[in-house]
């Protein structure tokens, strides 16, 4: 584990903002608080704006570090700009409110979030059968809901991405190797994301991530090796994931998100065919729901979502 301090510290950074057929199995139920996942886990799930027949219906997933409640600014806008919009936002195995307590910090296979979203949206979708369903990611969750809509045979009717990190350009390869090596002989070894980073960074406007995020109920204090093995595979995946999204696009992104430049991202949504609605937010850093600008991120987002024809970028 020494070996890997020096090694993996732009990483771990890009980590804490954030071909194989998903779905199949027992049907998933969607309860108000909670989804029941095919293999029997329960994963709560926070709502806004619940109705009994809504026009559209918004799947949120958080990023790492992150939870369900992240998309209270965005639900608490629903009554006046989207009345008939009705989000939930799932809480991820894995993550802070993982239940199963010794599996925080810990993925077998990434294709289980996927695998987690898909049955979500089946579940509302029997609920709410006449509703037009949207995925809404935020970093890490941007990159599961990428993968899911290029890869399963559940289409969501829209896909919106905030601050995805598609790059992992600034790493060399062979620390990459050896991130690949490190997991696969030891991939339940932990570490906590603020030493391999080593030190903290700008996450808002007026805020350093860990600093902030220690104080959180659902902080996780560290990471298995295969966790962070498979979220940098999703990074690196991403351009090949976006040529195969069929389902109209939009994608937020701050202008001093030092995670992933304006190039990056420029370049990310013309891999879309057609290319992706692009939206900058030039004073706003990763934490685009959080930062200075984070009303119109939330009234830009409605927008593309109330205005949006259904096929169309």
């Amino acid at each position: 584990m020494r070996l890997l301090l020096p090694l993996l510290p732009l990483f771990l950074c890009w980590l804490t903002s954030c071909s194989q057929q998903i779905g199949g199995g027992p049907a998933p139920t969607a309860r108000a608080s909670y989804l029941t996942t095919s293999d029997g886990k329960q994963l709560s799930l926070r709502h806004w704006n619940l109705q009994s027949r809504p026009q559209t219906v918004l799947i949120g997933l958080h990023g790492i570090e992150g939870a369900a409640r992240d998309y209270g600014n965005l639900g608490k806008a629903l009554p006046l700009q989207s009345p008939r919009t009705t989000l939930y936002a799932l809480n991820l195995r894995g993550a802070g409110y993982d239940e199963d307590l010794p599996r925080q910090g810990d993925i077998g296979k990434a294709r289980l979030w996927m695998r987690d979203l898909v049955e979500l949206d089946t579940g509302l979708r029997a609920r709410h059968p006449e509703a037009r369903i949207i995925w809404v990611g935020e970093s890490m969750g941007a990159l599961i809901a990428l993968k899911a809509a290029a890869q399963s045979e559940v289409q969501p009717d829209g896909l919106v991405l905030v601050s995805p990190v598609v790059s992992l350009d600034s790493i060399p390869g062979w620390q990459l190797g050896l991130l690949r090596l490190a997991a696969r002989l030891t991939p339940w070894a932990r570490v906590s994301l603020e030493t391999l980073a080593g030190g903290s960074f700008q996450a808002t406007t007026s805020s350093d991530h860990f600093s902030q995020s220690e104080t959180n109920p659902y902080h996780v204090e560290s990471y298995t090796l295969r966790f962070l093995n498979e979220l940098a595979q999703l990074s690196e995946e991403s351009s090949r994931h976006a040529d195969k999204v069929t389902a109209p696009t939009l994608i937020l992104h701050g202008g001093k998100d030092f995670l992933s430049n304006p190039r990056q991202i420029s370049n990310f949504a013309n891999d879309f065919s057609p290319p992706a609605t692009l939206l900058n937010f030039p004073q706003s850093h990763h934490l685009l729901f959080y930062d200075k600008e984070r009303d119109a991120v939330v009234y830009e987002l409605l927008d593309w979502v109330n205005e949006k024809p259904q096929g169309t970028n």
